[in-house]
């Protein structure tokens, strides 16, 4: 039994006087180690929820209320190419100027309103839901953005979408450059086909969407609608 012993002398008028004080310290090294063994679970908590973060298709981050990145972990920062320091401690207002959906999606909510949308970076579609962080008198104070790369679902439901259109491999080809808005001279050479088989293509995708024209813009507003392009989702 683990003890604590304490001696003071005294001089009384009977002389001197040890007085020997035993505490027993038991329950206090029981708190102490039920304390320690919490902080380890924590700890191993927490050191498995950052590894599961790391490996997993998300990007979790956090802003403060003037919009600086404050945290930011998980494997779609490698998806992305970049790495935790060069977005920690940068403000998404300046660095994300490139992306105004991203501008917007923050402002809405570092203004209160939680929401999810479906968004694109360099090719990668994203869903991303943003909580406002709220103090005590519930000021907000942050935002905490949880982002799944859902890329290869979108795509695939872009490839079912093609395929109930009834869309050739050769015309899919041919709408996802028309989008891109290439010429169709440019469409013909890269796809190494004739100018007419471009124009012809385009005619069979028309009437597969159920237009009655072959204009760039109904051809592809149709397209985005249905889903059959992977860039037809807004940026974040």
């Amino acid at each position: 039994m683990p003890v604590e012993v304490s001696a003071t002398a005294l001089t009384e008028a009977c002389g001197a006087v040890l007085c020997v004080v035993v505490r027993d310290l038991t329950a206090r090294r029981e708190a102490e180690a039920q304390r320690a063994a919490d902080e380890a679970r924590v700890r191993e908590a927490d050191r498995r929820l950052r590894e599961a973060v790391d490996h997993a298709p998300l990007l979790l981050f956090t802003l403060d209320r003037g919009g600086v990145v404050t945290f930011v972990r998980g494997q779609g920062l490698a998806t992305l190419g970049l790495t935790a320091p060069q977005v920690v401690g940068h403000s998404v207002f300046v660095e994300g100027r490139r992306f105004p959906g991203v501008l917007d999606n923050v402002r809405r909510a570092l203004a209160g309103e939680e929401f999810a949308v479906a968004v694109m970076l360099d090719r990668h579609v994203f869903s991303v839901h943003y909580t406002p962080l709220r103090d005590e008198g519930g000021a907000v104070t942050g935002v905490i953005g949880v982002a799944a790369n859902s890329t290869r679902r979108v795509r695939a439901e872009a490839a079912v979408q093609r395929y109930a259109a009834g869309l050739t491999s050769h015309e899919q080809a041919a709408l996802a450059l028309f989008a891109s808005d290439l010429t169709l001279h440019q469409i013909a050479e890269r796809l190494h086909i004739k100018y007419e088989t471009v124009r012809t293509h385009l005619r069979h995708i028309a009437v597969k969407l159920g237009l009655d024209t072959a204009a760039r813009a109904a051809i592809v507003a149709a397209a985005r609608e249905r889903g059959l392009l992977d860039e037809g989702y807004p940026a974040l």
